[in-house]
């Protein structure tokens, strides 16, 4: 049950996230990255279609504003369809285009003269505004993908249910192993105090979808007084379940929060030091059931961010999003999942705001993805509020959407949503008139769920099942939670519960162009795994055949256009493994729903991604014409491969667009780094925070290339022939054996 067993610590604090923005694709139409090719666009292309020429104007009008020698090209995208876009021609070397890159659009004296056309197109960061100085590498250009910890504390410990209440204390005796735990400080670093030693990095898989997030930590430590307390290396954390509106008056991404699941499990746990941690489990979890090691929930929100950056000023270095990281730690048994606790869910119903303001990009705010969990005995639920607790930042009482920095004082408070009441809605058959059983209220504003209280007590909140004649084992199993708010004039419901969940572990994963699917996906850890889907109702695995639709949303390279389309439907069961194309290098996010759908699919798809939870990402990777390069039958093969050359097939596109990778010949043509490289981008490494690129986006026969390269120094302490690295990496895929496969479905049309 994950964040729902017991005991659990409840842990708060700061952290900081240092994303390299410039692939983010967010100021279209002007394109600086192609995320399916995985290319930098030098010189950078503006897009003209007709959607985002602004202000009345045409494409003729854009004509008349043209440099000169400047001329529209034509460009045929993924419907066969001709699509205008003219290059920023002087923008045409690596060194304008990192100079270029970090300046206010229409500014610099490279494109002084394309000002008067960035005034007439976008749109820009709000959807609305022209792209007239906006800087084209984004708010931080200069990004390290590091994620920190900052200040993260156990404030408290949930030991159990005591008269209807949960248990949580904040204070232990001195002879109580508790004692040492509560205060102690969670750290992601490989020295003890050294924040310099920080082991994590976040990642976007799919960076111009942005829907879904990973961390990759190599060690997470808890210590108190220079003493470590526990200590082990987590699985890949993913990003679960998304609140796009958890700040009401903010616009997304960044006032929304995100709920990231991982676990550590007890053989990745460094011996001498996991006493305290499993000592305290062990006091007080259930006996009966095996532990698997520690899972742990944690929650970014209240992201502050600098998106206007002077780089001139400032230099040229990374600045950081800063946001309230909360969680548990808990015990991991063998029903959950490394990223999904065995639970039921409740998803948003009606919004329960309305902005009057048209520089939302969502006039709306909403709850979202709720888990929650009944107790074996049916005695009690507990339900999670902690990623649904409605914030309102209060700096300021504008109307008009807030955007925090870090460098300013920022104010916030639980939003005072009302009274909800928690119900069961039971049907005795489809036919027959549901039933409403009262279960419980909840009040919600800053004097009964201060943020203070959550972030330090835990936001799971307990609802007594006992005492309510109209409820039996029969109705909790088979009925729906639901949360209503109560009004003086009306009830409007704001949570349902989703009878059916969907999900897979494998929820982000990377391919190359043509490998064998059945080989899996690269996704929790450097062993290739098989995307297996879960299936459970109303919390338990649901073994029979049930129809299901899967969509496809697709990103066009330029990240300006996405297609949509149900990709499959069939009856899918609980254990089938699932096969996604990979004939061609994409960037797709595939939708599980039990609803029925059709194509041309209505405007909703894919925002019901954000809705549920219940989808996977991938990324095929790109295949090259490397044969010159690698093929010995080529007419053209080469027995070596030069730095420039190597720089140009690899490293250019990382040099524009995470310039703090900085690949120069002098730094780089040498034995050291060349060894240095080769273990950086072995795929052993894959899962590390220190594998080369961050990004994880570097293709099979790119390693093959940067092999060949480094093979070239005599010196290298080892020498990695071409077929060796691969013969490697065989080794570590997790193959599932025939007699194991032998009852599963595989989905491979």
């Amino acid at each position: 049950m994950a964040q729902f067993d017991f005991p659990r610590l409840n842990f708060s604090g700061s952290c900081s996230i240092d994303p390299a923005t410039a692939n983010n694709g967010w100021y279209m139409p002007l394109v600086i990255f192609q995320p399916i090719s995985i290319e930098g666009v030098c010189p950078p292309k503006l897009y003209l279609e007709d959607q985002y020429i602004l202000y009345g104007n045409t494409l003729d009008d854009v004509k008349q504003l043209l440099p000169q020698g400047v001329e529209v090209k034509m460009e045929i995208d993924g419907s066969q369809k001709e699509v205008p876009y003219i290059e920023i021609a002087p923008i045409d070397t690596d060194e304008k285009f990192r100079e270029w890159a970090s300046v206010p659009l229409g500014t610099h004296g490279l494109d002084k003269e394309f000002a008067p056309i960035y005034k007439i197109t976008g749109p820009g960061s709000n959807g609305t505004t022209d792209l007239f100085g906006s800087v084209p590498g984004y708010w931080n250009y200069y990004g390290t993908m590091q994620y920190r910890y900052q200040d993260v504390c156990v404030h408290s410990a949930t030991t159990g249910v005591e008269n209807d209440e949960l248990k949580t204390v904040t204070t232990a005796e001195a002879s109580d192993p508790l004692h040492n735990l509560l205060g102690a400080k969670l750290d992601m670093n490989k020295r003890l105090g050294d924040d310099s030693s920080n082991a994590a990095v976040m990642v976007d898989l799919l960076p111009t979808m942005a829907m879904y997030s990973q961390i990759f930590c190599d060690q997470l430590n808890l210590s108190k007084n220079q003493k470590v307390l526990f200590s082990g290396a987590p699985k890949k954390a993913s990003l679960r379940l998304v609140n796009s509106f958890r700040v009401v008056n903010e616009n997304m991404p960044q006032g929304a929060s995100g709920v990231f699941f991982s676990v550590i499990p007890l053989e990745d746990l460094l011996p001498e030091k996991q006493n305290e941690l499993l000592q305290f489990f062990n006091e007080h979890r259930d006996k009966k059931r095996e532990l698997k090691g520690v899972f742990i929930q944690q929650i970014i929100s209240e992201v502050e961010e600098i998106r206007e950056v002077d780089y001139h000023a400032v230099g040229k270095i990374s600045n950081p999003a800063y946001g309230k990281v909360s969680g548990t730690l808990s015990p991991w048994y063998e029903e959950d999942l490394i990223n999904w606790p065995e639970c039921r869910q409740m998803n948003g119903v009606v919004p329960f705001l309305h902005h009057k303001s048209s520089k939302y990009m969502a006039p709306i705010a909403m709850l979202t993805p709720t888990a929650f969990k009944v107790s074996a005995d049916h005695s009690y639920v507990q339900v999670d509020f902690l990623n649904n607790f409605p914030i309102i930042n209060t700096t300021t009482d504008s109307e008009e959407p807030q955007e925090p920095r870090p460098d300013e004082k920022n104010t916030y408070e639980t939003y005072d949503l009302g009274e909800l009441e928690l119900s069961l809605r039971y049907s005795e058959n489809k036919d027959s008139e549901p039933e409403f059983i009262p279960i419980g209220t909840l009040e919600i504003n800053n004097t009964s769920w201060p943020r203070e209280k959550y972030y330090k007590k835990g936001g799971v909140l307990l609802f007594s099942l006992k005492s309510i004649p109209e409820l039996d084992s029969k109705k909790i199993e088979n009925g729906d939670f639901v949360f209503n708010l109560k009004t003086p004039k009306k009830t409007i419901p704001l949570l349902a519960e989703s009878p059916m969940i969907y999900v897979t572990e494998q929820c982000g994963m990377y391919t190359n162009v043509n490998d064998d699917p059945m080989k899996g996906f690269l996704s929790n850890s450097a062993k290739k795994e098989l995307c297996v889907l879960n299936v459970f109702k109303r919390g338990k695995r649901y073994k029979k055949p049930t129809a299901l639709s899967i969509i496809e949303s697709k990103m066009a390279d330029g990240g300006s256009r996405k297609s949509e389309k149900v990709f499959r439907k069939d009856y899918y069961k609980d254990g089938d493994i699932l096969i996604f194309p990979n004939a061609e290098p994409s960037n797709a996010i595939y939708l599980f729903t039990n609803k029925e759908v059709h194509d041309p699919l209505p405007p909703q798809y894919p925002t019901e991604v954000v809705s549920t939870g219940f989808y996977v990402n991938l990324k095929v990777l790109p295949a090259h014409d490397y044969g010159k390069y690698l093929n010995p039958g080529h007419p053209d093969y080469q027995e070596s491969i030069s730095f420039e050359e190597l720089y140009n097939e690899v490293f250019h596109c990382y040099a524009l667009i995470m310039p703090v990778m900085r690949f120069n010949k002098e730094s780089w043509d040498n034995e050291h780094l060349a060894q240095l490289l080769v273990e950086k981008t072995h795929p052993k490494n894959w899962a590390s925070s220190g594998y080369m690129p961050i990004s994880r986006d570097l293709s099979s026969d790119q390693i093959q290339l940067i092999r060949k390269w480094a093979n070239s120094f005599k010196k290298l302490e080892k020498d990695f022939p071409l077929g060796v690295i691969f013969e490697e990496l065989e080794e570590l895929e997790h193959l599932e054996t025939k007699e194991k496969l032998k009852d599963k479905q595989f989905f491979n049309k």
